[in-house]
C-alpha cells in the first residue's frame, strides 16, 4: 500500500536480506540487503539508539561490513531454511526483502530451483513474518526483467509485464503474492522495481 511505518521513541528492528541479508532493528524491526546497505550508505543510518541485526549466509565473507560490525548483530543462516527464516524475522517490525538466489542470465537453466528457493522461500518468510507480527514488507522486485521487451521508452511503471526469464517471472509472482497477503491478512507492503544499483563498496564481480 506504500504507507510508511512511523518510527516512535522505541528502537526499530529492520531486517536487511539478500544473498547477504542485513537485519537492522529496534523494537520496531525491519529487513534489508547487505549489498544494498553498503552500496546505498544505509549503514550511515545505524545509530546507537537502534538495535541492528545482520542476517547473512553461513560462512559468507563479511569484510564489506567490517566498518559497521560494532553496530549490528551478525546472524548466519539460510533463507531456504524455515527455522532460520522464522528466527530471523522474530520481533521484527519491517522486512526489507532483497533476497534472490538466482540471476536473470542463468535462471532459465533451472526454473524449478528458481521457484523453490525464491517463491516458496518468500511464502514461508511471509508466513513467519505474519506470525511474528511484522507490520510491513518492502520488496525489491526488478526494474527490467518483469517487463520484457520494451514497447515504449522510457518504460513506465504500468508497462505490460511479459518477462522472458524465470527470474522475472518469480519476481512478478512474489509481487502478486504480496498483494494476496495484503488482502487476506492485512499485511502492509510495497514493491520496488530498481534498476542495477551501484556505489561505494559494491562487489566489482
Amino acid at each position: 500500500d506504500g504507507a510508511p511505518v512511523e518510527q516512535d521513541a522505541r528502537k526499530i528492528w529492520r531486517l536487511f536480506a539478500s544473498h547477504y541479508p542485513l537485519f537492522r532493528g529496534t523494537p520496531t524491526r525491519t529487513w534489508l540487503d547487505h549489498a544494498f546497505a553498503t552500496v546505498f550508505g544505509i549503514e550511515e543510518r545505524l545509530t546507537p539508539e537502534s538495535a541492528d541485526r545482520l542476517f547473512d549466509r553461513i560462512n559468507v565473507d563479511t569484510s564489506r561490513v567490517e566498518h559497521i560490525r560494532d553496530k549490528v548483530e551478525i546472524v548466519e543462516g539460510d533463507f531456504t531454511n524455515e527455522a532460520d527464516t522464522s528466527a530471523a524475522v522474530k520481533g521484527v517490525d519491517v522486512v526489507y526483502h532483497l533476497i534472490s538466489t538466482t540471476l536473470p542470465a542463468t535462471s532459465n537453466q533451472n526454473p524449478a530451483y528458481d521457484v523453490e528457493t525464491n517463491v516458496v522461500g518468500t511464502l514461508r518468510m511471509l508466513d513467519a513474518a505474519r506470525a511474528s507480527g511484522v507490520k510491513k514488507i518492502v520488496y525489491a522486485s526488478s526494474g527490467g526483467t518483469i517487463y520484457g521487451p520494451a514497447k515504449t521508452n522510457p518504460i513506465p511503471e504500468d508497462h505490460p509485464t511479459d518477462p522472458y526469464s524465470s527470474y522475472g517471472v518469480q519476481k512478478l509472482t512474489i509481487e502478486k503474492y504480496l498483494a494476496i497477503y495484503g488482502r487476506l491478512h492485512g499485511l502492509k507492503w510495497v514493491s520496488l522495481r530498481p534498476s542495477n544499483p551501484y556505489g561505494e563498496r559494491q562487489d566489482p564481480a
